[in-house]
Order: structure tokens, then sequence, then C-alpha cells
């Protein structure tokens, strides 16, 4: 956050000062801190480790015990609250397949909607996911990058309406035959061509909400109202407890600081 001061002339009845919301936008690319994928065939299998994520539908000649499904989750916790979030993109890099080539067959994405960790995820324990899919992709003719729309979720994830437990990805398309197509991605694992989560947004608050409207010592004299504060001359008011944010109240001003 760049340092920003605001000097505000304060009333002399009720010394009221208004706070001012700017406007904020940026952009963040976030590397996961969980991938694996889970197995249906070796059910009590993790691969957490592994330097790859695979993805392959459920349905053989002789089985439909088949499903690799890759989950990835993200630490977006530094976007500033408040935020609309313009656009979020989760890329995998698609480098090598296995059995049949999987090119042209749809990859659906959905949000997960309960806790994992890659050092112990298996088809036996994976968590839950939404009824509904976040988005889908092709699967290219060329080894490249792939890429899903994840901007609801995220927008989703910031606002607090959902928790942050990343994405499964899958393949719905019933193969019915042998040698079922398999599209592997390379996982955080490898060092490098690895997933990542492209964030942008606008709007919201350089100042963190959760201190609208809490309570404060009697030293403090303050009282919340709307966007005023009302304090007596000379006095300083730290929502945070320490000196990264307050506000100074001096013969009639207040200065607001970050």
């Amino acid at each position: 956050m760049n340092a920003q001061i605001y000097l505000i002339r304060l009333s002399a009845a009720f010394l009221v000062a208004v706070l001012f919301a700017a406007s904020v936008a940026g952009a963040s690319s976030f590397n996961p801190t969980d991938d694996s994928f889970i197995d249906q065939y070796s059910p009590t299998a993790n691969y957490g480790s592994l330097t790859l994520v695979k993805v392959r539908n459920n349905v053989g000649h002789s089985s439909s015990q088949l499903s690799l499904d890759p989950l990835l989750a993200f630490d977006i916790s530094s976007i500033p609250p408040g935020v609309t979030v313009t656009s979020a993109t989760m890329y995998l890099y698609y480098y090598v397949y296995a059995d049949n080539n999987p090119a042209g067959r749809t990859l659906t994405c959905y949000m997960l909607t309960s806790s994992w960790a890659e050092s112990t995820v298996t088809w036996n324990n994976q968590p839950t996911r939404s009824a509904t899919m976040t988005s889908q992709a092709i699967v290219p003719a060329a080894y490249g990058w792939m890429s899903w729309d994840v901007t609801g979720d995220v927008q989703d994830f910031v606002d607090g309406s959902e928790t942050n437990y990343g994405w499964i990805i899958r393949d719905e398309v019933p193969w019915g035959g042998s040698n079922i197509p398999t599209a592997c991605f390379r996982s955080k694992e490898y060092g490098s061509l690895i997933p990542y989560l492209e964030v942008q947004w606008s709007g919201g608050e350089p100042w963190p909400p959760d201190w609208r409207g809490s309570a404060c010592t009697t030293e403090q004299h303050w009282e919340y109202s709307d966007d005023s504060g009302y304090w007596p001359p000379d006095s300083y008011y730290n929502p945070y407890g320490d000196p990264g944010i307050g506000f100074i109240v001096t013969h009639g001003w207040a200065w607001l600081s970050s």
C-alpha cells in the first residue's frame, strides 16, 4: 500500500472527520500452495510429491473406476478486501499425454468446498466440491498452457461468501473404450511451468473494513457512526494497535495516515 495522508477540517461543533475510501486497483499472480491428483483405481494412494498431475475419465472398456482428478489450491489472502475481481484465470501447463490423445476433450473445473492437503489427499478422503461447474477448457492439439476462468469463485473468496479451498479438474465425458486419454500437467514440484492463478481487480478500500464500528477504550473517546468519527482535540486513534495506520486530531484538524 502506498503511503497516504489526508488533512480534513473538523467542524467547530463536533470535530467530525469524514473518512475517504480511496480506490485501488491491481493484479497478482499466485502459485499453488497445494497441488495433487486423486486416483479412483488406487483410492488410498497419495501423489502430492509428484512433479505432475493427471486428468482421466472414469469410464473404460471394462471398468468405470478409473478417474484421475487434479486438485489445486492458492493463497490469495493478499488481495485487498472489498475489491471487484475483474479477471481470475487458473493456468496449467499441458506437456504430455498417455494412452490415446486427449485433444479436443473437455476438462471441467469445480470449486472445492472442504479442506484438503496435498500430502494426505486420496480418492477416499477427497474434499467435497460444488455441484455447479465453474468453467471448462478444451485440451489443445499442441502442448502448452491451458486455462480456466475462475473469476466468480475468486470474487466469492474475496467477499467471504465462500471459503477458498481451491479447485478440482475433471474429464466427465465417457470414453467407453480401452486406453482412456490421459492429460498430464506440470505440478509445482517440477519447479518450472508450474500452475498459477492470475487475478486482476479494481475498486475496494485501502482501509481494511474490520475496524469499522469496533469498540474502543474510554481513553480513545471514539464513537463511530456511518462514515463519521468524533474525537476530542489532541487525541490519537489507532484502529490496529500499531503506528501503521492511525488518526491524529489536533486543533480542529484530523490527520489520517497509512
